[in-house]
């Protein structure tokens, strides 16, 4: 059955065509421009620290790396997806069974229903003044700030650890032998990554802000 259904996706697998690589060239182009519109706009988040300037150089490196690689991580989710469920493909029942299929299923599905609520929340607060310019804070910061304060990257991460679990615990793990599923793989990967970088980083900063090691107290006690 096992060798039946890699047989089946094998055949059904598409060569990298001239559509697959314009569809990742708009994509890179949307996180550039997602870039663009942060770094221009958004105050208090400067680039990415390349040099060692200061002890907290480590956390402040993976803090705006991992902020910035979601922008181009969303774009290119949303793209492979989209060209997996091109055809010529593998059945949906085969494909819910790649790893890099339900990488791309699951982070996008969470991104579609954060961005939903997005949505909602600023046509709530906008529409009553009877601003349609509401419609166009796509391309501005607003949107990127509303979905980072969501968490909205880190939950997308999570969502492909869980999904990934439930895929093993079920045995139900076939990765797919084409680039449309290891491309989605090495995505899950960083989002994988990516959660459990901003689940340590988060805990460090309440503890950097709110605790001192040793307190004060112990301080003025030991001299």
């Amino acid at each position: 059955m096992t060798s039946t259904a890699h047989a089946v996706s094998s055949r059904s697998a598409r060569a990298f065509g001239l559509v697959d690589a314009m569809v990742l060239i708009a994509a890179t182009a949307v996180g550039f421009a997602s870039y663009r519109v942060c770094k221009d706009s958004w105050a208090g988040l400067g680039g990415i620290p390349l040099f060692r300037n200061s002890n907290t150089w480590l956390i402040a490196f993976l803090y705006r790396a991992t902020t910035w690689a979601s922008l181009w991580l969303v774009p290119w989710t949303v793209a492979l997806l989209l060209l997996s469920l091109r055809r010529p493909r593998a059945p949906l029942r085969l494909l819910a069974r790649q790893p890099g299929f339900v990488a791309t299923v699951a982070s996008t599905l969470l991104f579609a229903l954060g961005a939903a609520e997005i949505f909602l929340v600023l046509a709530v607060r906008y529409l009553p003044t009877w601003r349609l310019g509401f419609l166009a804070f796509f391309l501005r910061p607003l949107f990127l700030h509303c979905a980072f304060d969501l968490q909205l990257p880190t939950l997308m991460g999570a969502a492909v650890a869980g999904s990934w679990l439930v895929l093993f615990l079920n045995g139900r793990w076939r990765p797919g032998r084409n680039w449309l599923d290891g491309l989605g793989r090495a995505l899950g990967y960083c989002w994988v990554a990516l959660f459990l970088i901003s689940a340590f980083l988060g805990p460090w900063f309440y503890l950097s802000n709110h605790f001192h090691v040793p307190p004060n107290a112990l301080r003025a006690g030991v001299r």
